[in-house]
Order: C-alpha cells, then structure tokens, then sequence
C-alpha cells in the first residue's frame, strides 16, 4: 500500500473515465473504418490507370504520421494511408481527386488584402447565439446548458471540434491554446484575421436587403443562368443586380 497523498488531476479537456475510453475506442475504430473505405473507394475509381510498364499507377504507400482528430469527446488518434502516384514525379501531375497531406502543406492561408491606403481591410464577422424557442418545456434547463456551454472552457473545446470553422471570441485562451495558432498555419491565420485584426460586421447589420438577396441566392441563380440556361454573363449578373435593386429598394435606410 502506498503512503503517497498526491492525487493526479486531469487536464483541462480531457476525459479519464472508461466510458469515454471506449466511446474514445470506438470513435478511432470508425474513424478508421472510413479512411480505409475511403482510400479503398479512390484506389477503384483509379485502378484503370497504368504505368507505361503496366503496372497499376495509383497504389497505396504506407501511412502518414498519425494525426490527431478532434471530437466532440476529445482528441482521437487516426493515421492516414497514404496514396502514391507512381508516375506523379515523371509526369508532374497528381490526379485532381489525390487529397496527399504534402499538397495540404503546400497551400498558403493569407489574410485579406490592403486597402488604397495600404491599411489593411478588416474582416467581415458574424456572430452566432443559442436560442430557446418559444413555448419550450424546459427554458430553466435550456438557460443552464447555455450558461454552462458558455464558459470559455467547455466554448474552447466544442469550437476545436469543429476544427476551428468558428473562431474562440476569447483572445486569451486562444492564444494559450496551441490547437489555434500553432498546430495549423491555415487555423493560426483564420484567427489571426477573425480575433486579432481589425474586424466589421456582416452587411446584415447595416441593412437587412442583403438577407434576402443571399436568402434568394441572386448571384449563385446568375451561375446556374449561365451554367444550365445558356444567358450569358453579362446578361445574367444584370439580371441579379436588377433583383438586388428591388429588393434594396424595399429597405430605406436613412442616414443619420
């Protein structure tokens, strides 16, 4: 029997007891299961492409470093097959479909650009909040979960989940937290343009038109005019900045 009194305290974000173990278990084992299905699914959609020597072109080729996938129960450690184009060095092309972690690495995240000024153009922001519906049983409980899924804490570890689409509106834990800005270049400079630089609201804010318009699509309906109906461009992006006029014209904003 040990004399020690030193109790092991979890760190913050983890999950030590063993049923999020086997959850944990199981999520890597899915995981897993639709990698390798989908690897299997790409290496079939490609098995009719040969090398000059007959040999089938696109194979597998080991693993890449295992790779840490956050859920919503915590990091889950999955490696990756890695897939091989064995006439990509010859030929300088991978096929377009080919997701090769060394193309990841290869893409650059930049910020937005200068202004005529040479300032630079702050960030469009929108901000998302819970609701509790009208006429819900259990507005008590639902404020509590909020309350609690509101802390900076438990906020952190549901947004890394989401592999950082939203960003943490807490300077100072985000910037204590590698997850954010030092595990990622193309994280590390989303926050660095939605949390550290200069920022503005969503056109929303300023007028409530642009809702429908983007509620209506008007531009993505200029794309499929072209696309599908044969208009061409210049036609169809009268036609969606006409749309757009009407409907601006049914909010007057008055500048004050």
């Amino acid at each position: 029997m040990s004399d020690s009194n030193v109790i092991k305290l979890a760190q913050p974000g983890a999950f030590t007891d063993s049923l999020t173990e086997i959850l944990r278990s199981g999520a890597r084992a899915l995981l897993t299961q639709a990698v390798e299905a989908e690897v299997a699914e790409f290496l079939s959609k490609h098995a009719d492409l040969k090398t000059e020597a007959g040999r089938q072109r696109v194979v597998r080729h080991g693993h890449l470093p295992e790779r840490e996938i956050m859920t919503g129960i915590g990091p889950v450690a999955v490696r990756q097959p890695r897939v091989r184009d064995r006439e990509a060095a010859d030929r300088g092309r991978i096929p377009d479909a080919l997701a090769l972690e060394e193309e990841y690495d290869d893409i650059v995240t930049k910020g937005q650009p200068l202004d005529n000024d040479g300032k630079g153009v702050p960030a469009q922001i929108g901000v998302l909040g819970p609701v509790i519906p009208k006429g819900a049983k259990n507005v008590q409980l639902a404020k509590e979960f909020i309350k609690y899924m509101l802390e900076p804490k438990v906020l952190n570890q549901y947004l890394k989940g989401g592999l950082g689409r939203w960003m943490l509106p807490v300077p100072e834990l985000a910037n204590s937290d590698p997850f954010w800005f030092q595990q990622d270049p193309h994280r590390a400079a989303h926050g660095r343009l939605t949390l550290l630089g200069p920022t503005m609201p969503i056109y929303e804010v300023y007028n409530p038109a642009i809702a429908q318009v983007n509620a209506e699509h008007a531009f993505s309906v200029a794309e499929y005019d072209v696309m599908k109906n044969g208009m061409v461009p210049e036609q169809a992006i009268d036609k969606a900045f006409k749309r757009a006029e009407a409907i601006f014209a049914k909010y007057q904003i008055v500048q004050g």
